[in-house]
């Protein structure tokens, strides 16, 4: 006689752990980002001026950084951004894509609210054109760039090799940006070290929130074995 007891129609699934660590990385970053802004208030830091000497911010960005500081703005990674999440719409991926355009959004929202409150002034002789703000911290191009290219990362087709491949190309694509916006004498290099801790809550919350939605879904009823020849069906 079997013992174990049937599944039922609505059963949960476990919450999974990786759900656990995802929020609880969202929160450590989210503890960083508020201890960093707070020291920042006062104005640029010695790793600040001592990041930048050794940079040697002021001469000329290598151009693939320039382009990259161009591809990073707002005028251009959005509409691009625009672009994959009506593709995934349209290709029937519409939670992910829902996902993806939501986690942008906040990230955009969270960047623009900690630049007003903290409003920390530009590197010295820099000015940029925002709508909002010119305030420096968080860095909104390493926060745009990070959080989106992760995002797409994570939902792209599974696969051991395209993961590894995915991650480094997230993580490459990070540093790259950071630096650019170093080099370019835009922002100070704590900017761009607040914009990662901003990158890391959001990335780290949504995968957090799609985790526990993924393992939340009712299990599927198991499928009953068919009677053999001359057994009777059970009940």
């Amino acid at each position: 006689m079997n013992s174990h007891p049937p599944a039922h129609h609505g059963q949960q699934r476990a919450p999974s752990g990786l759900a656990f660590v995802a929020a609880i990385l969202a929160a450590l970053c989210a503890l960083g980002l508020v201890v960093l802004s707070a020291l920042v208030g006062s104005g640029p830091l010695p790793v600040d001026v001592a990041i930048r000497g050794a940079l040697h911010v002021g001469e000329p960005v290598p151009l693939p950084l320039a382009i990259l500081n161009v591809i990073g703005g707002a005028l251009i990674w959005d509409p691009m951004l625009a672009v994959i999440v009506a593709a995934l719409w349209l290709g029937g991926r519409r939670l992910e894509a829902l996902w993806i355009g939501a986690g942008a959004l906040v990230a955009e929202a969270l960047a623009t609210g900690i630049k007003l409150v903290v409003d920390r002034p530009r590197p010295p002789g820099i000015a940029v054109i925002d709508l909002v703000t010119q305030a420096s911290f968080p860095s909104g191009h390493v926060t745009r760039v990070v959080v989106t290219a992760a995002l797409i990362a994570i939902v792209w087709p599974a696969g051991p090799r395209t993961r590894i491949a995915a991650t480094i190309a997230v993580v490459a694509l990070g540093i790259l940006i950071g630096l650019a916006r170093i080099v370019a004498g835009e922002h100070w290099p704590t900017d761009v070290a607040g914009a990662y801790l901003l990158a890391g809550t959001v990335i780290a919350g949504a995968l957090a929130i799609r985790l526990w939605l993924t393992t939340s879904r009712p299990a599927p009823l198991p499928q009953r074995a068919a009677p053999s020849d001359g057994e009777a069906p059970r009940p």
